[in-house]
Parts: structure tokens; C-alpha cells; sequence
């Protein structure tokens, strides 16, 4: 009897380690320049309240924004290091979320790890920010020649992200930006969602630095009914994981 009652723990302890040693769906958000973690909240919470995913499978990673010591090679390999040890050996699947620059990091996180299962990409930006020529600390990720994405995509762009704001630039560039994106993505496997009228910081919970909202561009359409429109297309693209 204490022979059997033992096999039979051995056996639901080996069940239970079994199912937690199992591979989980994890989400990584990449966020952009000069934005904090509580503007992505409404895309945290939408996450988490569908029960499929915890705070606990979440990663939140923003590149350094210091004009003097900003680097995105730099930031390449630091983002690289904390995604290996957050998805398990690469056991792992993994959802990346991008918004602006933090498009262009899930891009290269998603070149270089096979275990990325999906992008959903808010507006996404390439290369270097304004003002700067530093392709060594800015270097652009897609390339003629760079992989093409057959994950499922989703690529949301802002109706006037690529008009000049404040200072006569725009946040968005025009030959690095979401259609950029999108050209390095499977067709089969892209949905490109374009608010018209919307502007690139319309995408982000309150309050937004005010760096961000005087370069870019002011929006023509309500930023809520922006925001709202993209975390339903994310809460969808989730439901496929």
C-alpha cells in the first residue's frame, strides 16, 4: 500500500513538473524614444484581461534616449541578452509589440530568434532619429537583403506621422516607416491598418512627454477613438496565440 501510495505521488509530482516545464506564449513590448511604460497600460491591460496571458509573461524593454549616450547597437545587444533570459532557452513563443523605434528593436529581435511567433507594429520607425547622421550607433535593420517575415504581422500607420511637426521634421520618416515595414513581411501573412488622420503619438496613454508632442505632428481625428481602434485590432491579433 505505501509502495502504491508513493508511485502514485511520484507520478502527480512528475505530471505537475511535466506541465511546468511546458512552453507558454510570452509577450515582449519594445517601446519608443522618449515614452514611459505607462503609455502602453491600455495594451498591458488588454493582455492580461483575456486570461491567456500574466504580468508575469510580460517584458517591457525602452531603448536609452539620452542625446549623448543613446545607442541602438548598443541597445541591440542589451535587448538580445534580456530576451534570451526572459523566453526560456528560446523554448518559448514569443509576441513582440513595437511602437515607433521600439518597431525597428522587435524587427531585429525577430530577424534573430525563430521563436518569434507574431509583430504587431504601431507605427514603426527605422534608421536613425532626426537630426542625427550616426549610422554606427543608429544602425537601420531593414535592408535589401534582410529576412522577410512569414509570422503573422500587423502593421498600424498613423494618417500624418510622416508630416513635420514643431521643428520641420516629422517623427515618422517616409522611407523608413510602416510601409518600410511592411514590404519585409509575407503578404499572406501582413494586415496593414492605416488611421487616416492620426497622429504618431495618438497611439499612447496619457501623458505623453512633451518632447513627443512637439515633434510630431498635431492629429486630425480623435486621438481616444485612435488609441481604442488599435488595442481592439491588438486584442484580435491576440487571439491568435
Amino acid at each position: 500500500m505505501k509502495r502504491r501510495l508513493l508511485l502514485t505521488v511520484l507520478t502527480f509530482s512528475s505530471l505537475a513538473d511535466s506541465a511546468l516545464a511546458q512552453p507558454v506564449t510570452k509577450i515582449v513590448l519594445l517601446g519608443g524614444a522618449s515614452t514611459n511604460r505607462s503609455n502602453y497600460d491600455p495594451y498591458v491591460s488588454a493582455a492580461v484581461s483575456r486570461g491567456a496571458f500574466s504580468s508575469d509573461n510580460l517584458l517591457f524593454l525602452l531603448p536609452d534616449t539620452n542625446p549623448v549616450t543613446a545607442n541602438h547597437a548598443r541597445d541591440f545587444v542589451a535587448f538580445q541578452r534580456q530576451f534570451s533570459e526572459f523566453t526560456t532557452d528560446g523554448s518559448d513563443s514569443v509576441i513582440l509589440f513595437g511602437y515607433s523605434a521600439g518597431g525597428k528593436f522587435a524587427a531585429k529581435l525577430a530577424q534573430d530568434n525563430n521563436n518569434v511567433k507574431g509583430l504587431f507594429l504601431v507605427d514603426p520607425v527605422d534608421g536613425q532619429p532626426p537630426f542625427v547622421n550616426d549610422p554606427e550607433r543608429f544602425p537601420t535593420v531593414l535592408v535589401e537583403g534582410s529576412p522577410i517575415f512569414n509570422i503573422p504581422t500587423v502593421v498600424v500607420e498613423s494618417g500624418l506621422g510622416t508630416r513635420p511637426g514643431f521643428l520641420n521634421v516629422p517623427c515618422v520618416s517616409p522611407n523608413a516607416g510602416p510601409q518600410t515595414f511592411a514590404r519585409f513581411v509575407e503578404r499572406s501573412s501582413l494586415e496593414f491598418l492605416t488611421l487616416a488622420g492620426a497622429s504618431h503619438v495618438d497611439f499612447l496613454a496619457p501623458p505623453i512627454e512633451f518632447i513627443v508632442r512637439s515633434l510630431c505632428a498635431r492629429g486630425e481625428s480623435d486621438a481616444r477613438t485612435n488609441l481604442e481602434k488599435t488595442l481592439e485590432k491588438w486584442s484580435e491579433f491576440l487571439e491568435n496565440f
